[in-house]
């Protein structure tokens, strides 16, 4: 398997499908359904700004998954010291690829590009009724530090 860097958009947003069908049948009234132009156009705006990266894992020149992840600073303020994190904000595996590895190797390749910027924090978030998500990342080390809690105002 190869994971590299990729500025191909439509590729990208080919490759979300996988995470935008499980998100929409998880809370159809919050997310949409999957459509290629649009999400598309969204990837297209986010590859070319430095901080945002789009990687694609590769089995036998076949694309399996992508990720999603951006370096973000956080400057010192009157609360906190400054830090920097690397924020996996999607990652997502073809359905037919999972519990191979694929997922695992991934992560290994954005723990390397955190320790290559000198980052010693690795971010992320799903929602609360994924279970295979909490799962896969729980046996991948992440442990969870933060929550968010939301109530509806009628």
């Amino acid at each position: 398997m190869i994971i590299r860097e990729t500025k191909d958009a439509a590729l990208i947003a080919s490759l979300n499908r996988h995470v935008q069908d499980v998100h929409v049948k998880m809370n159809p009234a919050h997310f949409k359904p999957f459509e290629q132009e649009p999400i598309q156009h969204f990837f297209e705006s986010l590859i070319e700004k430095p901080n945002h990266k789009m990687l694609v894992a590769e089995d036998e020149g076949e694309p399996v998954g992508y990720a999603w992840i951006e370096i973000k600073h956080f400057p010192e303020n009157a609360f906190k010291h400054a830090y920097d994190m690397l924020m996996i904000h999607q990652i997502s595996i073809n359905s037919t690829k999972r519990n191979m590895g694929y997922g695992t190797r991934m992560l290994e390749h954005i723990d390397e590009l955190a320790r290559e910027r000198g980052i010693n924090k690795v971010e992320l978030d799903y929602w609360n009724d994924n279970t295979k998500a909490k799962r896969f990342y729980e046996k991948n080390g992440f442990v969870i530090y933060r929550e968010y809690v939301f109530r509806e105002v009628n």
